[in-house]
């Protein structure tokens, strides 16, 4: 199987500004700004 084959088949897209390839499989609810909420964390 070849990169582009990988890139193909889990229908990854080019990452805005940084490079390298991603695939969104997650997003939290949106603000009234658009923007995702923050998640927040019981680590210190």
């Amino acid at each position: 199987m070849t990169p582009e084959d990988l890139i193909a088949h889990y229908a990854l897209e080019p990452i805005p500004r940084e490079g390298g390839l991603f695939r969104q499989t997650w997003a939290g609810p949106e603000r009234p700004d658009g923007r995702p909420r923050a998640r927040r964390s019981s680590r210190c």
